[in-house]
């Protein structure tokens, strides 16, 4: 049987009891750690013999992952550049082909100063389609028709003529959706700040 890898997305002090299982298990490897201060990831990944250390983003939340009909993985999330759910969030997808080997970045969407956030991914047949907020206001979708080599370009998806209350919050997912009878279904949730 081929060993899971893991990516760590923290170096705090749990980090070396799950390592610790990981290895213990023999079915599992962790090859990466990343931290917000990348001389924080160098050192865990010292002390623990972590190959790979990162540390560009502050955070990286509401992480996914779907498998298409051709086995190929990916992966998605945000990417956060401060600790706040209001912070310039980023999305990032990788994508592979030897079930998780290696990843390969395959869309990283820059937020340009805004908070782009929960995303959340359907396999749909041979196409994938990929949704995301921006600004907790605002729905954008990109669909990819050959196995999450490519995304189209983002299209933003009116919703707001078949919402019939007050609102100043609206955020889908996160996580994943389903396709139940040939549509996507997702959740999604209102609040209104006073």
């Amino acid at each position: 049987m081929k060993k899971l890898t893991y990516g760590i997305l923290s170096t705090a002090s749990i980090v070396a009891r799950f390592v610790q299982g990981v290895r213990d298990s023999r079915y599992g490897e962790v090859v990466a750690i990343c931290s917000r201060d990348l001389n924080k990831a160098q050192d865990k990944a010292n002390e623990l013999k972590i190959e790979k250390a990162y540390g560009d983003y502050t955070d990286f939340r509401i992480p996914g992952m779907v498998a298409t009909s051709k086995g190929t993985l990916l992966r998605y999330c945000e990417c956060r550049k401060a600790s706040s759910d209001w912070a310039d969030i980023d999305i990032k997808i990788s994508r592979s082909e030897d079930r998780g080997a290696s990843w390969e970045t395959v869309l990283l969407i820059n937020s340009d100063g805004n908070t782009l956030n929960n995303p959340v991914m359907f396999v749909d047949g041979d196409r994938l389609v990929f949704l995301y907020c921006k600004n907790y206001k605002e729905i954008w979708k990109r669909v990819s028709t050959d196995d999450g080599k490519s995304f189209s370009a983002a299209e933003r998806i009116d919703f707001e003529s078949s919402v019939d209350f007050v609102y100043s919050v609206a955020a889908i997912g996160p996580g994943h959706g389903i396709l139940h009878n040939d549509t996507l279904v997702v959740p999604i949730w209102f609040a209104h700040n006073q």
